[in-house]
């Protein structure tokens, strides 16, 4: 008996844990076993693609999710009839995402919220702020007595899910039933152990178990993380968010943040900014020559972690990488920043600091960032192959940079730059840089060196110069910026930095890089030591197979007037154009100082030190710089420093005309120069009737030999040079003029300053700006309006201006000896004009520039009204100020403009007024209103 007893007790306990267990595990009564009495937008998770949805990357198999169903003016709802039986209801709430074909997957800009309500019989629950990218959460309603239970989306489109929606009985307790996040609570890298549950776009996952594998940052290659795009907006500044569900479990987040490598960046700067739950834990701004560092950030109790990016200027694209959380009392890596501070640079890496003490650049390092006009792959040479090179100076080099700018039509940046991650590990660099051959652009630039964004080294690179060899300090830099600065014009020039040297201490001999030289025997063809490594005729630069000949095949010559054939030589020819360049020549900060130093042309500053070019060969260097119409021609050998003196013979192959038989020039005289290491050794005259002249002329052992054909006023005839031979030796008869003999009958080009004409004229630069499209409110449409009607006439207004003059000078001696100048100003055709009418023209420019000015004062007005006026714009009202704001900063920025034309055209009337003070008579012969002489 009592064992039946003791029977029944346990059968009537283990039925009453068997209920009970069933009814807090898969006996619940879920609300979507429901049918609904009433529903849109209404779709049960069996009912799915693949019968679950997604709320903060959890899958739920149970409950439904409401949508707007495609109806832009609906939203989701749906009604139960639960007779009252029930006094509690749980779920899970939150945004779904990522439900394949219903579109909640594109990718927003910004994190949009709704509100979501629960009703009873018609009387509110509870309401809820459900956001976009939300992690769900656990509610718990009471329904007491409640027959019609209703959800309802009340504001926005997004997708809400309720999930595990059960019911209780007064007799249960009621328990938050499913999970809430993947996130296990342990150490783990993002993206690999857990995956983000949303995206805004513009991220790229970086994993083996992604499309892309791999990313770099500062040259080195990480296979976990997030690429941020943070590329420039036309309206606005959007973040772009990537998501992850952490549920509370951890404290810290660490990870390595910095640019990604670009091939053709843009110096861009953006933010990153780490968010806890809407709450800003880290914001850095990143520019794209940034060095990467290791950021710790604390997330203790943070549910959504959220990493975003935003353009700050420019475009650019970030990198996080080694993205690690870890739970509270988790042992943080080495390079966890310390003492509170929430970045650090990274140590040094083994490859840098294995390192010798000299060793090369690029080969070992290279760049993390380059941009400009050419690719990557055009732009840096890491010494991979003998035959993979660039020429510079006649000389070939394999290791090293390219520059080469390109105008870029969405802004002013004309400038290329590549920079690299030292990592703190040596002082000095040494290199040498020099015009790349051929490139065909015979313009100017200039170079800087930044070592950790402090400049260390300015300099001009003149495009006619021989190669230059430079030591510059770096200061155990990490970052090592080189940039060169561009110029305004169509097309540019390419210059490069060869031979790059990294050294621990001051720099020391090396033979990291030798580069074989000719045999140099005492006489030799100059094209048999070496063909011309810069050859410039802008007026035969459609036929430059044509210009020079190296005697390799009789098929191949040139042609004499007299039937000759000249099988080795090569030809120059001056020419006169008008300039297509983005304004009157090129960038006033850029190329060579206009400045005379006594006989000399300033070129450039190193270290407090002065670097000039002995003029007057100086002065034809400057020419080109571009944006003149005037073209000189040259050619420029490598003579490797061995010769002496060259012989050559000159003439004339075919007389200047314009097609039609007959000349403009105004002088059948053209002028040769030759130049030797930067400085005219002889001056020649040559002209269209020239008979073939020989001469020899000492190079005193220079490395650059030059021919230099100067341009006149109008185009030149074709002249040839042939049988050109090096020699060495002493006492070798010379046959030409000294060009420092300087005689009346002889117009020789003097320096012109300081009655520079133009005076700084800079060019009227379009300012981007769109026109905003109509809003409805006559005030911000009238203020719009007004703007583009000033453009407008400010641009036809600058299209009218007369710059067609510059200011000339030409040397003239006295019966006594004395040397003066004769200054006058001309157009691009010789024509001189009187003083007083570019008086008055500036005059004219003047008053127009005042009633423009004048005209900006009613524009603020219109502003002002256009202010108001947002106001009945409602939601519109943001967007509009913004262009309204933006409009005026478009227009402050044409005043600024107009304001430096008066002051340079008032600035141009003084020097004439002064130069014309200062004018003198010579000989009996005044100065008058198109020639002053001063001294």
């Amino acid at each position: 008996m009592k064992r039946l007893v003791f029977f029944c007790f346990f059968a009537l306990f283990i039925s009453g844990w068997v209920n009970s267990a069933l009814s807090q595990s898969s006996n619940y009564l879920y609300l979507d076993s429901f049918t609904p009495t009433n529903k849109f937008g209404y779709t049960k998770a069996k009912d799915s693609f693949n019968s679950y949805f997604l709320m903060g990357g959890v899958k739920y198999s149970r409950g439904f999710y409401l949508s707007n169903n495609g109806q832009p003016n609906q939203h989701g709802f749906v009604e139960y009839s639960l007779k009252g039986k029930y006094k509690t209801i749980t779920f899970v709430l939150g945004s779904v995402k990522s439900i394949v074909g219903l579109g909640n997957d594109i990718p927003r800009t910004s994190n949009v919220k709704a509100v979501f309500k629960v009703s009873g019989d018609g009387k509110k629950l509870k309401e809820f702020v459900v956001e976009d990218y939300g992690v769900p959460n656990y509610v718990s309603l009471d329904i007491s007595g409640v027959d019609k239970l209703s959800f309802e989306i009340i504001i926005n489109q997004i997708t809400i899910g309720v999930a595990n929606p059960i019911l209780w009985t007064a007799q249960q307790k009621s328990v938050n039933v499913g999970k809430l996040t993947n996130a296990s609570g342990k150490q783990l890298s993002l993206i690999t152990d857990l995956r983000p549950y949303a995206t805004s776009g513009y991220h790229t996952l970086i994993s083996q178990n992604d499309k892309v594998e791999s990313v770099k940052i500062n040259g080195v290659e990480y296979t976990n993380g997030i690429e941020l795009n943070a590329d420039i907006q036309l309206i606005g500044q959007d973040e772009r968010f990537t998501y992850f569900n952490l549920g509370g479990k951890y404290s810290t987040l660490t990870f390595v943040a910095g640019p990604k490598d670009s091939d053709n960046g843009q110096l861009g700067v953006a933010w990153l900014t780490i968010k806890g739950d809407d709450k800003i834990l880290l914001e850095e701004e990143i520019g794209e020559d940034n060095i990467a560092k290791a950021f710790t950030v604390d997330i203790k109790n943070c549910n959504m972690l959220c990493i975003a990016s935003q353009q700050s200027s420019g475009s650019s694209r970030l990198a996080v990488a080694d993205l690690k959380v870890y739970p509270e009392g988790a042992q943080l890596p080495n390079n966890a920043s310390k003492n509170g501070d929430q970045s650090e640079f990274l140590a040094v890496s083994d490859k840098v600091k294995v390192l010798p003490d000299v060793c090369k650049l690029v080969s070992n390092i290279e760049p993390y960032a380059v941009g400009g006009g050419i690719s990557r792959e055009n732009m840096v040479y890491n010494g991979s192959s003998d035959y993979y090179t660039f020429s510079m100076g006649g000389i070939q080099f394999n290791e090293g940079l390219i520059f080469q700018s390109a105008t870029n039509v969405l802004n002013d940046n004309t400038g290329c730059h590549a920079v690299f991650n030292l990592e703190g590990e040596f002082d000095y660099i040494s290199f040498t840089t020099g015009w790349i051959s051929k490139c065909g652009v015979l313009k100017n630039d200039i170079l800087e060196i930044y070592a950790d964004n402090q400049m260390v080294f300015q300099m001009p690179l003149i495009a006619t110069s021989e190669n230059q060899y430079y030591e510059v300090p770096i200061h155990k830099c990490r970052k090592l910026s080189f940039i060169k600065k561009g110029v305004v014009s169509l097309d540019h020039p390419a210059f490069g930095v060869a031979d790059i040297v990294l050294y621990r201490g001051k720099p020391v001999k090396n033979e990291l890089f030798v580069h074989p030289k000719p045999d140099c025997p005492d006489k030799i063809d100059l094209i048999d030591l070496s063909k011309p490594y810069i050859h410039y005729a802008s007026s035969l630069k459609d036929h430059q197979s044509d210009l020079l000949k190296d005697g390799s095949s009789k098929k191949e010559y040139f042609t004499m007037p007299d039937g000759q054939r000249i099988y080795k030589g090569f030809v120059l020819a001056t020419s006169v154009h008008f300039s297509f360049d983005m304004g009157p020549g090129s960038n006033p900060s850029v190329g060579v100082v206009a400045g005379t130093l006594g006989g000399s042309v300033m070129v450039g500053m190193v270290g407090g030190t002065a670097i000039s070019a002995v003029f007057p060969f100086g002065a034809l260097i400057a020419l080109a710089a571009g944006g003149t119409a005037h073209e000189s021609s040259c050619a420029a050998f490598n003579t490797w420093g061995e010769y002496d003196y060259v012989t050559f013979t000159v003439a004339c192959l075919k007389k200047e005309d314009n097609g039609g038989g007959f000349s403009l020039k105004n002088s059948p005289i053209d002028t040769l120069l030759i130049g030797a290491d930067g400085e005219v050794v002889y001056s020649i005259e040559v002209h269209d009737n020239m008979k073939p002249t020989t001469y020899t002329v000492p190079i005193n052992k220079a490395r650059q030999l030059m021919f230099w054909l100067q341009c006149g006023n109008w185009n030149s005839g074709i002249f040839i040079f042939y049988d050109v031979v090096l020699s060495k030796g002493s006492n070798i008869a010379v046959n030409a003029p000294d060009v420092n003999k300087l005689n009346s009958s002889a117009a020789v080009n003097a320096p012109v300053e300081p009655y520079v004409f133009p005076i700084a004229q800079l060019p009227f630069e379009p300012i981007e700006w769109s026109y905003p499209k109509r809003c409805g409110v006559d005030a911000v449409d009238n203020y719009f309006s007004d703007c583009k009607k000033v453009i407008n006439n400010i641009q036809k207004f600058y299209e009218s201006l007369n710059t067609n003059y510059s200011s000339k000078a030409v040397y003239v001696t006295s019966s006594s000896g004395e040397l003066f100048r004769a200054v006058s100003i001309v157009d691009n055709v010789g024509k001189e004009y009187d003083f007083q009418e570019i008086i008055d023209m500036n005059n004219d420019v003047i008053k127009s520039v005042k009633q423009y000015l004048n005209v900006f004062v009613n524009l603020n007005v219109s502003k002002v009204n256009a202010g108001v006026g947002l106001i009945d714009l409602g939601f519109n009202a943001v967007q509009y100020g913004k262009l309204v704001n933006n409009t005026a900063k478009v227009m402050n920025l044409y005043k600024n403009q107009l304001t430096q034309l008066q002051k340079q055209k008032e600035k141009e009337n003084e020097l004439i007024k002064q130069l014309i003070s200062q004018g003198i008579s010579i000989d009996g012969v005044p100065s008058n209103d198109k020639r002053i002489f001063v001294k």
